[in-house]
């Protein structure tokens, strides 16, 4: 009797072990299919982003309009990309610039394209004079209207050290911040912190690399020690990169793909727990690299003070412990349901496949 209820188990734990391999493949089928439409940047392909530096004398702004879609909508643009009469006509019917209502002049200082984070932008230089007043106000109108009414632009204004950031899109398009108030110390790093955890919150692909170390974990004190590791390395080569000691090489959005893809390759073998340690190390140094581009590109590292660099990676760690620590909760309760090694095995194989497709894409932007 006891030996037939055995089989029966023995038959019944068969059927379950080949209905989750069956969902492993498909799961790896879809992983496949959708890895060739994912993103190959942490930020949406048609967004854009402004940074406006308040001078004593003159408004400096950097206008970063996503060159895929631009060019789509306006190819005589690219036909005539270092033309600067016709930049200067686009731009004067897309962007208004008043201090307490008096409308500023524009000046075109020039035009050149960038790929950062995976996007190639158009970015347009532009200055306009300062005149007094309390109030800056900035009309934005680029690609909204034009076709592309999920255009969203976030835009970055600095005064000294302080920073004051905040969007437009189709439903808000004019701005106003304020001139001649200088925010106070603990102002300028509560906003780069903010902005810290909005960029390792929006940045899968370091998300991906922390989620195939951590899938890997078996312990929460391994996902701590792991993520603590990872986290000390991308504050050094952040730092570095930041405060100019070091510069970072064209490749690193390349070699940050290849980071993922060689850590979920990685998972398929077993490795001494020393080298578990050793790999998020060196990959670390990689990935802050990539975190240092981020603040450059808001101007964080301009004033050359230490408060905005330092509140921004600060950030980043607060926001990846919290994000760590929820995936390692997420993958506890699969682990309930899902044998650990399947678990692994179907994670990993799906960020695999979108690293792959991750690197293949930013080497081929090189």
């Amino acid at each position: 009797m006891n030996e037939g209820k055995r089989g029966i188990r023995s038959i019944e734990r068969v059927r379950i072990q080949r209905g989750l391999g069956f969902s492993l493949i498909a799961l790896l089928f879809v992983g496949l299919i959708l890895g060739f439409s994912i993103p190959t940047s942490a930020h949406a392909q048609n967004d854009g982003f402004v940074i406006i530096d308040a001078g004593q004398e003159t408004f400096d702004v950097s206008l970063y309009l996503p060159a895929e879609t631009l060019y789509s909508l306006y190819p005589q643009l690219e036909e005539a990309r270092y033309d600067m009469e016709i930049w200067n006509s686009y731009v004067a019917a897309n962007l208004g610039l008043s201090v307490d209502g008096q409308p500023l002049l524009i000046t075109l200082i020039g035009m050149e394209e960038r790929t950062q984070g995976g996007i190639n932008y158009a970015v347009v230089e532009l200055s306009s004079p300062r005149e007094p007043g309390t109030s800056l106000s900035v009309d934005y109108r680029f690609l909204i209207d034009d076709g592309d009414p999920e255009h969203r632009s976030v835009i970055y204004f600095m005064e000294g050290d302080a920073l004051l950031q905040s969007a437009v899109d189709a439903r808000e398009r004019t701005l106003e911040f304020p001139l001649s108030s200088p925010a106070s110390g603990w102002e300028t790093f509560k906003s780069f912190f903010v902005l810290g955890v909005e960029h390792i919150a929006a940045g899968w692909d370091h998300l991906l690399y922390l989620l195939v170390l951590i899938v890997a974990a078996s312990r929460f004190g391994f996902t701590l020690l792991i993520t603590a590791v990872f986290g000390i390395s991308h504050s050094i080569s952040y730092l570095l990169v930041s405060l100019g000691i070091v510069n970072a090489p064209p490749w690193v959005e390349a070699a940050i793909a290849l980071t993922i893809l060689y850590a979920a390759i990685e998972n398929f073998w077993q490795r001494p727990v020393g080298w578990r340690m050793v790999s998020p190390f060196l990959f670390g140094l990689v990935h802050g690299m990539g975190f240092a581009g981020a603040i450059q590109e808001v101007g964080g590292t301009a004033g050359g003070t230490i408060v905005p660099v330092a509140a921004f990676n600060l950030g980043i760690e607060a926001g990846q412990l919290a994000i760590a620590s929820a995936m390692y909760a997420l993958i506890l309760l699969i682990r309930k349901r899902v044998p650990g090694k399947m678990v692994t095995a179907a994670l990993s194989s799906l960020v695999g496949i979108a690293a792959l497709v991750l690197t293949f894409d930013r080497l081929t932007m090189q």
